[in-house]
Formats: C-alpha cells, structure tokens, sequence
C-alpha cells in the first residue's frame, strides 16, 4: 500500500456542514452502550486536552508515522469525525473497546481474503459496532450490510430471521463483497465508498463528473447515508492510534457470552425457553440475534439456537415439554411453509445434528477447468456459481479464486476437492469417491429407484439398502445439502 497522502485542502473545510452521519453513529452508539448497561467512565484528561485544543498537525503528522495499509488522507471531515469522537468519549470508547474484542475474528477473515487489515475499523465506522444497527436504506447489522448483497451471498433474511444481524455469517458476506468492489475499482477509496453508498451511486457520481474517479471529488454529490465513510475510517483508524500511543487503556468491559449450540427442528418461542431452563430473553437475544421476533421459525428444518454454558444437558431433559406446550401465539403453518419449504424428519438428535448453514469456500483454476465443471463437482448451480463470483466464465485465468457456498456440514469435504488431481475430481461424478468423503458401494451393483416420502432423511433412507451410507445417497444424487430433498423426488440408489 502507498504511504497516506495528506490533503492539501486540510484548512479548508470542502465539505458541507452535514450532521446524518453524527446525529445516525451517536444513535447506534447510545443504543450499544444502553443495552450493555455500561456506567459512565471518567475522561482521561488527554483526551479532554485533545478536544479542547484539537491540533490538526498532531493528526497529520499521526497518520504519517503510523503507516496504514490502506491510502488514508487526513482533511478536515476527518477532522470533524475525530472531534466527534473525542466529546463522546463514553460511547466511542465502548464502540471501540468492542471492534478490539472482535478484531482477531475480523483480521483471520480478511487475511483469507487478503485484503489490509485497516478495513476491521470499517464496522465501527459504519454501526459504533451496535448489532441491530439499521442504515437509511434498509442495510442491517454492524456492517450494515444491504439486502441483495447479503441474499447474493446466501444469508437468510425473511420476515422472522435475518442473518446479518448474526456476526460471522454478515461478516464474511460483507469481506467478500469489498474484496469484489476492489476487484471492480482498483482503488480502495471507490471501493470503500460504493460498499456504503452502493455501487450503483458512485458509477452514476462518476458519470457526472466527466468519468472523474477521484472519491473527495465526488463526495459532495454521493448520498448522505453513506459518503462519509471513508473519512470516518480514517476518524477510527487515528483514534485508535491516540488511544495506543497515549497509553489510554480502553474500560475493562466484557464482551464475552460463551455458550453451546443445539438444533431445533420446531417452532420454539424465546419466551418458553426462558420460563423453562431459567435464562433471559436478553441472553438469548444476544446469543441468538439472526431470530428478529423471539421465535425460531422452524418447520422440520433444522436450526441453531445457541444456549448458554452448562445449559444444554437441561435443555435436552426438558426438550418435550419445550416442544409440547401450546403457546397462545403461534405462527400460521402456511406462514412457516414459506419460510421454511423443505419438508425432513425432525432432528434425531438435537444436542448433536450439525448445522446446515451455507460457507464460503475457495476453489483456484487449474489448466483445463470451466465453471461447468466447478458446479458439477461442488454440486452448485451453474448460476448461482456465476453470481457469487461476477466472472466471465471466457476469461478464467490460471490460480483466479473461485468462491462456492458449500454446507456448512460438509465444508471439510469440499475443501478438500481444491488438492485433487483430475482424475479424483472426475471420480466424484462417477460415484467413485475421492478418499476424502465416505466409502462407496460397490461398482458392480445395479440402480433401484426410490421416491421421497414424508419424513425421510438420506439417513433414514439408506437404512432401507444394505451396504448404503447417507452419503453415497448424496452423491449418487448430486445433493449438497440433506435437506434439500422432498416429497416425490426420485432418488437413485445403487444396489
């Protein structure tokens, strides 16, 4: 990355005296630092010198010393931003103190992506690091990530669950998608603004402006919601080195809410779970905040409902009495079908059914392959492929990475397909195996038919055929995900 270039409009303030972006931060972060029930810290001194004599050449020549990875400049929004942060100590203190407990989950998804690690200061930027942070156009969570790139990087988000409100799954979605607008701009200022703003609004400024690419110019003319950000990076990325450089230690606050993971297959209310296993509904929220109205939606669909440490052997004692109660409020089942329209047995063992959940994984280009070929042998759709990567698949290059959602039960198997040769690739669709999944039956055997009923599973239906596992059923069939088969569908089963 290049050294950080200083503007030369520093004392002079070329931006509109515009309040969205303090008045919507103060907001996330008054709504973080409320709901921890945090107390009021003392200002350090230095701080309340910092702000009562804000010196910009302090800030500049800051920023020069400490080398960032990214092309930070210091002008006089930054200014703005960093007095900002300075008179609301309290919060940006808490907000900060939170970014660091998250930073070492943040760098490992960035370092995949090889992407500068400056760009974990982003969702502090964006939300104060609040949750439930909700942008002017719909974008959710502490990377306020928009609807259709998280639909497009395969989260769930209906009316009952919303996964960008859950950390890991929004945060990978939300790395990705800067990683292909950087792919898309050569340059991290765009790249940077059109995550906020939308790619969309920085073309069009730029069409504006005579094909001018240079993100300070067209900061006057991008929407308000998200135009700030990449001054307000940098407003972050200064006041942690304050911080750092001033010895200021951040509150001794804790982040930390350990807890274990069980599958539901039903409809299960938080309120039912409290009154019976003795937990907050604040502790369930936190633990579980992708469920929106206290209710996982579940209609023979596994999925995740994190409870808290030493809490699961009590919720497997009283699992019946979870699910055999009527609640007075329940979701229609029409309602639920439209959430959740796959149809499986219920889990057969809840403390222990893996999660069925979607992660991305990497494929590099070999000498030969085609994205017909990649689907095939991560049974994707060929579509889906080409979305998730925004490639011409004429123009594949040799090493280029190759993003799949995969199960995430199964991720350790399809990584594993990135080291085969061609021949074990082009096994996996013969039934074949590759000696990374399961032990197939013999070669010699004929094919039978099976149609679906109500309440199969590929486990229960390999009972029915000696010498068949769940996964040979899977693969016979180019399934990726068990839950995916319904009622009638024709599955071949070799005998």
């Amino acid at each position: 990355m290049p050294l950080c270039v200083v503007s030369q409009s520093a004392q002079n303030n070329p931006y509109n005296s515009d309040q969205f972006y303090f008045q919507q931060w103060l907001s996330y972060s008054d709504s973080l630092f409320v709901q921890s029930k945090s107390t009021s810290i003392t200002t350090p001194k230095m701080v309340v010198e910092a702000r009562n004599n804000f010196q910009e050449a302090y800030w500049i020549d800051l920023l020069e010393r400490s080398h960032p990875d990214l092309p930070l400049r210091y002008d006089a929004r930054v200014g703005e931003i960093l007095k900002f942060y300075l008179q609301h100590f309290n919060q940006s203190s808490f907000a900060m103190a939170k970014l660091h407990y998250q930073i070492p989950a943040f760098d490992q998804m960035l370092q995949v992506q090889k992407l500068p690690l400056s760009l974990h200061y982003m969702p502090f930027a964006l939300s104060a690091m609040y949750h439930k942070g909700q942008g002017k156009t719909g974008s959710k969570g502490v990377w306020l990530l928009n609807y259709s790139v998280a639909k497009r990087e395969g989260l769930q988000v209906d009316s009952y669950v919303d996964d960008r409100l859950e950390l890991n799954r929004s945060s990978r979605a939300a790395i990705f998608e800067i990683m292909q607008l950087h792919r898309l701009y050569s340059n991290w200022e765009l790249a940077i603004g059109a995550y906020a703003c939308g790619p969309a609004n920085i073309n069009k400024s730029i069409r504006r402006l005579n094909n001018n690419q240079d993100f300070y110019a067209l900061y006057p003319i991008l929407p308000d919601f998200g135009r700030d950000i990449v001054p307000a990076l940098t407003a972050a990325y200064l006041f942690d080195r304050f911080l750092e450089s001033n010895s200021i230690a951040l509150s001794n606050y804790s982040f930390s809410l350990s807890g274990d993971t069980v599958e539901v297959s039903r409809q299960l209310y938080f309120k039912k779970v409290s009154e019976t296993l003795n937990i907050s509904i604040d502790s369930l929220r936190l633990l579980n905040p992708r469920y929106k109205m206290d209710v996982i939606p579940a209609l023979n669909v596994a999925y995740p409902l994190v409870l808290p440490k030493g809490k699961m052997m009590t919720f497997i004692q009283f699992e019946d009495s979870l699910f055999s109660s009527k609640d007075s409020i329940r979701i229609p089942a029409t309602e639920l079908a439209n959430i959740n329209p796959i149809v499986v047995a219920p889990a057969q063992n809840t403390a222990s059914q893996v999660s069925n959940s979607k992660v991305p994984i990497y494929y590099h280009i070999k000498a030969g392959d085609n994205l017909g070929m990649i689907a095939d042998w991560y049974d994707v759709n060929l579509n889906d492929l080409q979305s998730w990567n925004r490639v011409d698949p004429r123009k594949l290059a040799v090493n280029q990475k190759i993003k799949v959602m995969v199960p995430e039960s199964k991720e350790n198997y399809y990584r594993s397909i990135d080291d085969m040769s061609r021949a074990e690739k082009q096994r996996l669709k013969q039934g074949g195996g590759s000696g990374n999944g399961s032990k197939s039956s013999s070669g010699s055997g004929t094919w039978t038919t099976y149609t679906v009923k109500a309440g199969d599973t590929p486990y229960k239906i390999s009972k029915k055929y000696s010498g068949v596992s769940p996964e040979d059923i899977l693969k016979w069939n180019h399934i990726s995900d068990p839950t995916s088969i319904q009622v009638g569908q024709k599955l071949k089963i070799r005998r």
